[in-house]
């Protein structure tokens, strides 16, 4: 119940915040270069000049300041975006990410690389839904493990990690920005799938922890809850 206010919030909070008067944009992203000055005074030569038309490919960068997952609280740094948006479809062709998580158990502090891809279809000239699916690679570095496989048991103690596929959906809203950028803010939620038991060559873990390898629940894979906020270019 907490995560579904939580998000609800959020949404409430990014809708209301940016539909204020600090960013004066109109309602449709920009076709292409601006026009030369001389246009102002010879309107008529307008018809015969070469319009480049907008290949709709935005590059961008963005922080999550807030999210959550599970009882842990976790920030990203979106640290690559590629875009393509071209009115009906908003596309994040790629994005790269990387995350930690805070708790008062340090335990449970956490480390995560996301690569992510979201088609969006756009339901206003503002705001845009679609699906959300990628993969996550996962550690935990105050948590040791081994891998084992029948008589095989890797050597050393090292920090659990894991790797796996997330799906969820995502909810965004753009605003043009100073002619050429675009301010972008999104709502997410997804679904970790990193597994706790075995290895992606299906190598079993062990943990030194004994509480862990009786019951490795507390670590498993959960629902991410988050907002975004990106710079496009």
């Amino acid at each position: 119940m907490i995560k579904f206010i939580f998000i609800l919030i959020l949404s409430i909070m990014s809708t209301n915040v940016w539909a204020q008067d600090q960013i004066n944009a109109p309602e449709t992203l920009p076709a292409g270069p601006p026009e030369p000055p001389f246009l102002e005074n010879y309107s008529h030569l307008r018809d015969y000049m070469f319009n480049e038309p907008n290949s709709g490919l935005y590059f961008g960068f963005g922080v999550s300041p807030i999210g959550m997952l599970s009882d842990r609280v976790i920030f990203s740094i979106n640290f690559f975006q590629l875009h393509y948006i071209n009115s009906p479809w908003d596309i994040e062709i790629f994005n790269a990410s990387y995350g930690f998580t805070r708790t008062g158990d340090s335990e449970l502090q956490s480390n995560h690389f996301v690569f992510r891809t979201s088609p969006k279809y756009s339901v206003t000239k503002k705001i845009s839904l679609g699906p959300l699916i990628g993969y996550e690679m996962v550690s935990f570095q105050n948590i040791e493990a081994k891998l084992r496989k029948g008589a095989h048991v890797t050597p050393e103690w090292e920090p659990f990690s894991s790797s796996g596929l997330i799906y969820g959906v995502m909810v965004s809203q753009t605003y043009l920005y100073k002619k050429d950028y675009l301010i972008r803010v999104n709502e997410v939620v997804y679904k970790q799938t990193y597994s706790t038991t075995k290895s992606e060559y299906d190598w079993s873990y062990w943990y030194r922890n004994d509480k862990l390898q009786s019951d490795s629940s507390r670590i498993e894979g959960a629902i991410v809850i988050a907002a975004e906020l990106s710079i496009l270019f």
